[in-house]
């Protein structure tokens, strides 16, 4: 015995002279290093009910450490219970909030993910409850060698009770993960971890430090942490890839917070800190340097100027001055400068000396880089953001539609952009213009020149029709696109025309405008008994500024038409203002006024008529209905019934009822409302057919002076035009 000690004690005396250089070396860097955590955040002493602060935070670890938000003001649910792992710049993990159901407790469980780099959210994907058994009870660890994610999975059954645990792995790939089992795991665990070499470790609820094999999930005792009266809070494991040092987040009985670094080969546990503000800390990281000890620190002072358009510019900035540890350094330093990952300059520059070096960049946005070396390795990189070349427009302005029934034609006008999104100058004459038509995204036009486009369009069915218009700056780059007014075109309706907005469909044919962009206007609605209306639900804020716009409907010149409507306030105490007008096209402004202002104050159905409606022109008529309510005294504006019918039957045919035409002489021709879509035909006086349309909801043919016949279905009409 006393000789293999004597044996040993000079071997280890041996290889500490043999190494006493890297040995040195090592106790230095591990004496300037302080490993940072990376962890979420559940629980803290100095929280209150009112004021919790869960999220994601940093922590030098070392006495005086403290907690530093990350995610203040950016994100919330940073800290996931059911485990997480960080990987490529993102944080994945399962987020899990219990809810009462049926007078249970159920859970709802999400995919989170999070952007390490301003831990803004990726996603967050609701699972269905196929999904339930994603949640590891002692959070996930992240196999750097088989890049694989560990956990130990509660296993629910219908009534979300734990039946046992399954130790398996869980693929982030994709916002639906996936899960594969390995085994079923009895040894209950607080905390697992994963170093460097790919070995797998366990803390058991009894104190015991375990290996786990990920294989099998068969488990090893390592030995006693000596941790005792650990509480049910939720604890964390992470291993620094820096050191292979594993390190514990232990909350006790006492509800006492504390980080101990684990001994691998024994299971021992050394306290390191104890935790700031007994704060519960679930999926702790550690990242992997960023740079080796003696490399060079990052650059300073980096800055990238391409002016104006110019996609050539500047980028300076200062070597430094120590290396990653922090020790000084000198002599030459090996400089690599590259935009959007693409090597674009190479050279020397001397220890804290600047350099300004020219370089090309792509249109867009550009990701500078720089780096620097030396015999040790390359440094961190530093990064800056810079736009390059012409800038991209920003959404034309005041897009307006209008439509020409007579002449088939749309006519659309807007604003040139001023700026870019990166706050250039734009000048007017280098902008062209593409334009799409909506809903199908139908390119209508491109490398228009103008702020103004016309071009004949038609459709048969009526339905909604909106265009979007998006500039172009120098042929290069192009900006967001921006909608104009929605409108329904198509063949008109003819009158008679009703509407009692018995469902949702028949809605989509008005088109309303909000004129003051709020969050309030004209919807479909039922009362209580089913019955279909159309809605205006006041803004607590806002004075409404809301039109209702039928279809188009055909109305014949110096014909008197007949508007009628049933419109209510819906509630007691409430006071709603409702104009109407009529005109042609969608400008609002331009209409003629039918009522200024109808005052509803009372919860009673009333009905309003308006006769003497004598159109100047034959065409497409729009009737609006415009909501103008005071918001404080506004409530649930309701209208219904809307009636549109003709009050002259001088040329109709005779008999003429809801299912029969309108015949009319107009100059140089004949207007006809064909309102149940019966064949039309007209012949001359001597029989001899000039004319002839099935279908159409109306039709205007211009003919010569002279007597015609008009046959409608089985009916005939004789009109003479002058």
């Amino acid at each position: 015995m006393i000789t293999k000690k004597l044996f040993l004690v000079l071997s280890i005396a041996i290889a500490m002279l043999s190494t006493g250089e890297t040995v040195s070396a090592q106790q230095k860097a591990e004496s300037n290093y302080t490993p940072t955590i990376i962890a979420g955040v559940r629980k803290a002493d100095s929280w209150t009910m009112d004021n919790t602060k869960e999220g994601i935070y940093s922590l030098e670890l070392k006495e005086g450490g403290e907690l530093t938000q990350l995610n203040e003001g950016v994100s919330k649910n940073l800290a996931p219970l059911g485990g997480a792992v960080y990987v490529d710049g993102k944080m994945d993990g399962i987020n899990f909030t219990a809810v009462e159901d049926y007078g249970g407790m159920s859970y709802i469980v999400r995919h989170v993910q999070y952007n390490m780099e301003d831990w803004s959210l990726n996603y967050n994907k609701m699972l269905s409850d196929l999904d339930r058994n994603f949640i590891s009870s002692c959070g996930l660890a992240h196999d750097p060698v088989t890049g694989k994610n560990y956990g130990i999975f509660f296993n629910f059954n219908l009534d979300w009770q734990v039946v046992d645990r399954k130790f398996g792995t869980i693929d982030f790939t994709n916002e639906q993960p996936s899960r594969e089992v390995i085994s079923v795991m009895n040894t209950p665990m607080v905390a697992i971890a994963c170093d460097n070499d790919g070995v797998l470790y366990g803390i058991g609820q009894d104190g015991f430090l375990y290996i786990i094999n990920k294989s099998n999930g068969n488990v090893s005792i390592v030995g006693d942490t000596g941790i005792e009266n650990l509480s049910t809070q939720p604890m964390s494991a992470v291993v620094d890839p820096k050191t292979n040092k594993l390190y514990w987040n232990v909350v006790n009985t006492s509800y006492k917070a504390a980080i101990y670094e684990l001994d691998k080969q024994t299971g021992a546990a050394t306290k390191v800190i104890d935790t700031p503000d007994n704060a519960v800390l679930v999926n702790m990281y550690i990242a992997e340097p960023q740079a080796a000890d003696d490399a060079p620190a990052a650059v300073d002072n980096l800055s990238a100027v391409f002016e104006g358009e110019e996609t050539t510019g500047s980028v300076s900035f200062t070597a430094p001055t120590t290396s990653y540890l922090g020790d000084p350094i000198s002599g030459t330093l090996n400089y690599t400068i590259s935009a959007n990952g693409e090597e674009k300059a190479t050279g020397t520059v001397e220890v804290g000396e600047t350099v300004e070096q020219t370089i090309s960049a792509e249109v867009g946005d550009n990701e500078i880089v720089v780096t620097v070396s030396n015999q040790a390795g390359m440094s961190p990189e530093a990064k800056v953001n810079v736009y390059v070349g012409p800038d991209t427009p920003m959404a034309p302005e005041d897009v307006v539609f209008e439509y020409d029934y007579d002449n088939k034609e749309v006519s659309l006008a807007w604003k040139a952009p001023a700026k870019g999104i990166h706050d250039k100058d734009l000048q007017a004459d280098q902008l062209t213009y593409v334009i799409h038509r909506m809903e199908g995204d139908v390119m209508v036009a491109e490398n228009v020149q103008d702020t103004n486009y016309k071009f004949q369009y038609s459709q048969n069915e009526l339905a909604p029709v909106y265009f979007t218009v998006a500039a172009t700056n120098k042929g290069v780059v192009t900006g967001e696109a921006a909608p104009s007014n929605k409108a329904v075109i198509g063949n008109p309706l003819a009158v008679p025309y009703t509407q009692r907005f018995n469902s949702g469909s028949s809605f989509d044919l008005f088109t309303v405008v909000n004129a003051n962009n709020d969050s309030k206007t004209w919807e479909w609605g039922k009362n209580y008994s089913g019955d279909g209306r159309a809605e205006y639900f006041y803004n607590r804020e806002l004075d409404a500024d809301d039109w209702l716009i039928t279809p188009p409907i055909y109305l014949f010149a110096d014909a008197e038409y007949e508007l009628k409507f049933d419109a209510q306030t819906a509630y007691v105490n409430c006071l709603d203002y409702l104009g109407v007008a009529y005109g042609r096209g969608f400008d609002v402004a331009a209409y003629e006024t039918l009522f200024d202002k109808i005052t509803l104050n009372e919860p009673q159905s009333q009905t309003f008529t308006k006769s003497d409606i004598i159109p100047s022109v034959s065409g497409a008529y729009y009737f609006g209905f415009h909501a103008y309510s005071p918001y404080q005294y506004g409530g649930l504006l309701l209208i219904d019934n809307i009636s549109i019918t003709l009050k002259d039957d001088h040329n109709s045919i005779a008999g003429r009822s809801a299912d029969k035409a309108v015949v009319k002489a107009v100059d140089g021709g004949v207007a006809i409302a064909n309102a149940t879509g019966k064949t039309v035909e007209i012949f001359t006086a001597d029989g001899r057919l000039v004319a002839q349309n099935a279908g159409a909801a109306y039709m205007m043919r211009a003919l010569p002076r002279g007597l015609y016949i008009v046959r409608v279905g089985a009916d005939t009409l004789r009109v003479a035009v002058k």
